[in-house]
């Protein structure tokens, strides 16, 4: 298995988020409780003082919250710390905290002839100085819009931020895809949308990769110009030991026994092969092992990175459009990885 090198000519940062950075907002700006009013919560960040605010953002119930600090919940809570107000949020019951007016564009740009949704997040007073950032997906369904937690985070603390939903998610176009080359190239369409928007408000520019992102950044690193490269929570194994590892721990959660766990690593064998070999080997035993288990209950729970996505596919299917290992598959080849 050939995995991804980060670049040696890009630095890789190790953002914390949790420690002191720069931050937006001059003064403190907590406000008396007696001017507060419960209303609907309010994507965005909430400011106490020059060090100390949080974010809310969508959650799949209700609003979460994320502390500067790094402490999180969910508005809809028992045991909530924080209550929506008209711009502002009420913190500990005690606090007023008013809502910081970040600027944020929204804007649709295409890759591969479909169009992606996303949003410019800058800091007020963002200028020549300001770094950018563009951000990867994990694996998630899920569009990041109004819900990822951490670009706000990276805004609270002064970086200016370039967040979209992914293809098949949120807001965007396409086809939910585990096709990283193809992911790859959605991340440098959007950096190119990104240093346009902020064109004159930003300094250096660079990706930030999370979970499956830390494989996505780095092929999209050297044609999107990427000044500087961060990694968080990746894995330090290459896709295919990540994806045998997620098939069985999701047949472990369902309550599969080690005898079904042991016919996972067998298919996850073969898939491994497929992708390694952009789709050259292992066909053959891959359509053997969909009629065979294909009608087992614990067949449709594989997921994994990319071995579900292969096992819902006809083989014939593969074949006859070979998938090119460049621009089609899941391949984790080097050579023209992010070409068209």
């Amino acid at each position: 298995m050939t995995s991804y090198p980060l670049l040696p000519a890009l630095p890789l940062l190790a953002f914390a988020l949790t420690a002191a950075g720069p931050s937006i907002g001059a003064e403190p700006t907590t406000v008396a409780t007696t001017a507060f009013v419960a209303a609907p919560c309010e994507t965005g960040i909430y400011r106490k003082d020059q060090s100390a605010f949080l974010s809310i953002t969508k959650a799949g119930q209700g609003f979460g919250y994320t502390f500067s600090d790094g402490l999180v919940g969910n508005t809809q809570n028992a045991e909530t710390l924080v209550v929506c107000g008209n711009g502002t949020v009420q913190v500990r019951g005690r606090e007023v905290w008013p809502k910081v007016a970040i600027a944020e564009t929204n804007t649709r740009f295409a890759s591969h002839g479909i169009l992606l949704a996303g949003r410019l997040m800058e800091a007020p007073g963002a200028g020549k100085q300001t770094p950018l950032v563009i951000y990867a997906h994990g694996s998630e369904e899920s569009g990041w819009i109004d819900r990822a937690r951490d670009p706000y985070q990276m805004v609270g603390r002064g970086v200016s931020v370039f967040v979209y939903d992914k293809r098949g998610t949120g807001l965007s176009e396409g086809e939910y895809t585990q096709n990283l080359p193809r992911l790859a190239d959605d991340l440098v369409a959007a950096s190119l949308t990104a240093k346009k928007l902020a064109e004159g408000r930003y300094g250096r520019f660079g990706l930030f990769g999370l979970s499956q992102g830390g494989w996505i950044a780095p092929l999209a690193a050297a044609p999107a110009k990427a000044e500087f490269l961060g990694i968080g929570f990746g894995l330090v194994v290459d896709i295919a030991e990540q994806d045998a590892a997620q098939v069985a721990k999701q047949l472990r959660d369902q309550g599969y026994g080690e005898d079904i766990v042991v016919h996972g690593k067998t298919i996850t064998d073969i898939t491994a092969r497929v992708v390694k070999s952009a789709y050259k080997d292992g066909l053959d035993d891959l359509a053997r092992v969909q009629g065979q288990y294909g009608k087992e209950p614990w067949f449709a729970a594989i997921k994994g990175g990319y071995t579900g996505v292969l096992l819902s596919m006809p083989v014939d299917e593969l074949r006859s459009k070979a998938y090119h290992a460049s621009t089609n598959t899941i391949s984790t080849g080097r050579s023209n990885l992010c070409k068209s």
